[in-house]
Order: structure tokens, then sequence, then C-alpha cells
């Protein structure tokens, strides 16, 4: 069995035998300013999932590091946020009761 330690840098996982620290993941992220934010394990405790500051999700493999998959890159938080703004502006505008509809 395995500890995980999730520090904003880094990842870390010990032995729960002796305490002793197995596995040491750090500079998982392109970015170096980014600061890991989220970290979720999957049901085999195979993959993990981690999520940054900035909005970035990507899945590793926990035992060695390995980026398996992005799920959410800037580009797509960028168009996610234009859309978010223009639903904001869509509900702004007025709205008409039903019984308008209605007598259409």
């Amino acid at each position: 069995m395995m500890l995980v330690v999730v520090t904003p840098l880094d990842v870390k996982l010990y032995r729960m035998k002796d305490g002793f620290m197995q596995i040491l993941h750090t500079n998982l992220f392109e970015d170096t300013q980014t600061i890991l934010s989220t970290f979720v394990q999957d049901k085999r405790h195979r993959k993990c999932y981690i999520s940054t500051n900035k909005g970035l999700v990507k899945v590793f493999n926990i035992y060695n590091g390995i980026s398996l998959k992005t799920i959410i890159e800037k580009e797509e938080i960028f168009d996610d946020q234009i859309k978010f703004k223009r639903l904001k502006e869509m509900s702004k505008r007025p709205v008409r009761p039903v019984r308008e509809i209605n007598d259409m």
C-alpha cells in the first residue's frame, strides 16, 4: 500500500510499511509556475487526475509519472470562458412572459 502526499509543486508516494519515500514526481506540467490544486485517484489506484490553479487537467500513471492524457488544455479553457461570457450576456436580455408567447 502507498500513501500519496500532494504538495503544490510535486507528488510523493510513501510505502505504508516503513514510511520510506519510494517515488517523487516533480515538473508534471510544462509551465513551471503552475500549482497543483486537485488530486484524484481512479478505483484501481493506477491513474491519477491532477489539476492546476490555471485550470489544466491531466491524467498520469501514478507509478512512473508519465502523462497519459490531457483532458483540458489552455485553448479549451479560453474557449469555455468566451462561451460562459456569451451565456451571461444572453441571460441579461429581457424575457417575455409565457402569456405573450401563447397569445401569438
